[in-house]
């Protein structure tokens, strides 16, 4: 499940933990989508930064494809 805040949309609890144990996200940031990109937020700053998530398999980027 992800939530919609504004234009952007959180990622999901299990893409969270991915993140987490990568070592990507730390425990005051949460990570959102903003077009193409996974951007984490710093909840306490309101700092802002682009992740660099290329190889890993998130759920929010699954797309369905169709013919």
């Amino acid at each position: 499940y992800s939530m919609i805040i504004g234009n952007n949309s959180l990622i999901t609890p299990n893409d969270m933990a991915v993140l987490r144990e990568k070592g990507l996200l730390s425990h005051n940031e949460t990570a959102i989508v903003e077009g193409d990109l996974i951007v984490a937020l710093n909840v306490v700053t309101q700092r802002r930064r682009v992740l660099q998530v290329d190889g890993l398999l998130l759920e929010c980027r699954k797309t369905l494809l169709r013919d």
